[in-house]
């Protein structure tokens, strides 16, 4: 790949409105123009739920039923446990773990990859949020594994990606106004009026002001926040506002997966 060529994946990679489900979309681009594969997988690991959401940029028939088997022999092979540590942090491929016979012989073959058609697997680990860990993983089908020019240049574009992915996630993060949003509590299990109640507390309404607004009784207002405290777990109004920007973030962050990917059980090691 030529200066040119190179420039033009990073602009498109650095493109405005950078947003975590976007980064995903454009890493994908970004990556296709770097190195020729079949397709390109990327994963998103939460470290304390031990979920996996993964999904291809292309579309495979296979996806569904072969996915999950992933996630329940990821952790037995380095090449697929989701360790940001394995090869000293930098890319790697499948000949610096199993020959091609020795890959053909394991289960993860078996069931995930001879399904997909896919015969070379090259990993690049990006650098995300605290407890997350996102890995792509450029799979192909035949042939030779991947190159040392292709390994040399992953590396290469690996700091860029780390650099959209931090820019995507502060751009979702920085969003005063929209931070808590009712509709978002519904989802995360409150009632719509204890979503309205916790809103306002979280604009910093007395509940004197509250049961104004909303035309309810204080004595209304008081039991619909001891029911937000009940199902959020916390004690008081503050930790209850943290709770509320929280899951708020971590429900939008989830919408902004892109179509296609699936959330598994992982059982990785990392």
């Amino acid at each position: 790949m030529d200066i040119g060529q190179f420039s033009l994946a990073c602009r498109d990679l650095y493109t405005p409105d950078l947003t975590p489900g976007r980064f995903i979309e454009r890493g994908f681009r970004f990556l296709r123009r770097l190195v020729s594969c079949e397709f390109i997988a990327c994963g998103v690991l939460d470290c304390r739920t031990r979920r996996l959401d993964i999904g291809f940029d292309r579309h495979h028939p296979d996806f569904g039923h072969t996915i999950p088997a992933f996630g329940r022999l990821m952790d037995r092979y380095p090449l697929y446990n989701f360790d940001p540590s394995t090869n000293g942090g930098r890319p790697f491929r499948r000949s610096q773990f199993f020959s091609s016979r020795q890959f053909r012989d394991l289960d993860i073959y078996s069931e995930v990859y001879r399904p997909l058609g896919i015969d070379n697997h090259c990993a690049l680990h990006v650098p995300s949020r605290p407890g997350e860990i996102l890995f792509f993983g450029l799979e192909r089908a035949g042939g030779s594994d991947f190159s040392d020019d292709e390994l040399t240049l992953l590396t290469h574009a690996q700091p860029l990606l780390a650099n959209a992915r931090a820019l995507a996630c502060g751009h979702a993060a920085l969003q005063p106004d929209e931070i808590v949003d009712p509709r978002l509590l519904v989802r995360a299990g409150l009632t719509p009026r204890e979503a309205e109640t916790l809103f306002w507390i979280a604009q910093g309404k007395s509940n004197a002001e509250i049961g104004g607004i909303l035309g309810l009784s204080l004595y209304t207002v008081k039991e619909y926040a001891a029911a937000v405290f009940d199902k959020s777990g916390v004690g008081n109004r503050h930790a209850a506002i943290a709770w509320a920007r929280r899951t708020c973030l971590e429900l939008r962050q989830k919408d902004a997966t892109p179509a296609g990917f699936v959330d598994i059980p992982a059982r990785a090691t990392a």
